[in-house]
């Protein structure tokens, strides 16, 4: 998935990276582990797609975030995880989301609905890379799914689900989406319902998928 859709980044670059922008009063909250803020750059309704409000400038600064990240990380049966990881010359890729699931059967169909919603995506190497793509995906296996797509930019359908995937950052190392609303799709016989986390780096002059299993 990779979109040529660019978000109007380049103006904001040049003061975002070193720090001089505080996250707006408004924002959501960092992912339980985080130590510091986000800024948002782009929203769309429950769609928000942030950045850390400061530079971590080292790959070992980098290490030792996502490590708090991680450890701060909340799981139970109701939440499905998604994480992946890919190895490049000078550091590596990672890939980590979350969503909770509810689900319930009517008189003739069932419903899954996928709630609290978030995906992060990390350079953890030097500086940063020419351009992250994240995307959020929900989709079901079962008889006769259905779903409507939700409201706001960014959203398609793929096969049996829902792929949410907003305008991609130039010249980042991190990228943090966060989708609030609920996600429902609709079957009627759910064999099994599925969240995944997935991005496209671009590196060198080489893209890189690394998808969360």
């Amino acid at each position: 998935m990779r979109s040529t859709t660019r978000l109007a980044w380049s103006a904001f670059a040049a003061v975002l990276f070193v720090g001089t922008i505080q996250a707006p009063a408004s924002a959501d909250p960092a992912p339980v582990g985080s130590d510091s803020g986000y800024v948002i750059v782009e929203q769309d309704g429950a769609g928000v797609v942030s950045v850390p409000d400061t530079s971590l400038e080292t790959a070992k600064e980098k290490e030792a975030w996502l490590a708090e990240r991680d450890q701060g990380l909340q799981t139970s049966a109701t939440t499905l995880k998604s994480n992946g990881s890919k190895s490049v010359s000078g550091g590596y890729l990672n890939v980590v989301g979350s969503s909770s699931l509810t689900s319930g059967c009517g008189v003739f169909s069932c419903w899954r609905k996928f709630g609290s919603n978030w995906g992060d995506f990390s350079w953890i190497g030097s500086g940063n890379i020419s351009t992250i793509q994240g995307s959020l995906k929900w989709w079901l296996s079962g008889v006769n799914v259905s779903f409507s797509l939700p409201a706001g930019a960014g959203f398609s359908a793929a096969g049996s689900g829902i792929v949410w995937e907003p305008a991609a950052l130039n010249n980042a190392w991190h990228e943090h989406l966060d989708y609030s609303a609920k996600v429902q799709l609709n079957a009627t016989i759910v064999n099994n319902a599925y969240f995944t986390a997935q991005g496209d780096f671009l590196k060198g002059g080489t893209w890189y998928h690394v998808q969360g299993d």
